[in-house]
């Protein structure tokens, strides 16, 4: 969690992507790795994919919300979304440093 917290899920796929080079380049042969490291790649992805569609969604949501105070939750809530899971968070960490 706190590796997820601290480089996001693009940190991952970064990861993961500098595995399926290492065996491509033949510095690394077992292929339970490679096979791992793809799967890791398609389910970040799918996890930002997942992010934006409910950012998506708030933003949709906001446009049509007569109240002033919803309408900001979920602008919030949009902005949150297309940051986090792909990117660190910015402000959740700091409940866990103080």
């Amino acid at each position: 969690m706190d590796k997820l917290l601290a480089v996001g899920v693009r940190g991952l796929i970064e990861e993961a992507e500098s595995g399926l080079e290492r065996f491509r380049l033949m510095q690394e042969t077992d292929i339970s790795k490679f096979y791992f490291w793809q799967a890791a790649v398609i389910v970040c992805e799918a996890m930002i994919a997942y992010s934006r569609r409910y950012a998506a969604l708030a933003r949709s949501m906001a446009e049509n919300e007569p109240d002033d105070g919803r309408r900001d939750q979920l602008v919030d809530i949009a902005d949150i979304c297309e940051w986090v899971p792909e990117h660190p968070a910015r402000s959740f960490t700091r409940l866990f440093n103080s």
